[in-house]
């Protein structure tokens, strides 16, 4: 597992969070709890700069996916 969670997204006291995953395979380790995140939150993949986002059923989908 490698994805950590931006600087950036503790300034701004929401649950909304920004991540940063090496490989595709992490963004299943990312945190799905209503506790943690809400939807909105998002990830970027640095393996292939693909984006995703926490969607309204707490499922990490991809952008234009």
């Amino acid at each position: 597992m490698a994805w950590w969670e931006s600087p950036k997204s503790q300034l701004n006291n929401t649950k909304e969070r920004s991540f940063y995953a090496d490989a595709e395979s992490d963004v299943a380790d990312l945190p799905v709890d209503p506790e943690i995140v809400v939807p909105g939150s998002d990830c970027l993949v640095i393996e292939t700069s693909n984006v995703y986002m926490l969607d309204s059923t707490y499922n990490w989908s991809p952008l234009g996916g």
